[in-house]
């Protein structure tokens, strides 16, 4: 498991494979916020440097999110449509 740091938040990515596909889960702890939303956006890459595009968001530790920090959450799943991947929020 990998932990990607930010401002108010940390992102717990980890790796697994299902049914002999891989599939990555972000996990988001803490906030989204107008002070690391920016960065978040700015990083995006950094999610995906696994070469896993097929993703689960885990969103059930995110205290809080505004509008600017759901900008973020749309950059992500932006970034797995690209690849033709799936998503799924939860």
């Amino acid at each position: 498991m990998r932990e990607i740091n930010f401002d108010s938040l940390v992102v717990k990515e980890r790796v697994e494979t299902v049914h002999d596909s891989k599939l990555q889960v972000l996990s988001f702890v803490g906030q989204i916020n107008q002070n690391n939303s920016y960065a978040i956006s700015d990083n995006i890459n950094a999610f995906f440097e696994s070469g896993v595009f097929d993703t689960i968001l885990d969103l059930s530790n995110l205290v809080y999110i505004n509008s600017i920090g759901l900008a973020s959450i749309l950059a992500i799943i932006k970034k797995t449509q690209e690849h033709s991947a799936r998503l799924v929020i939860g």
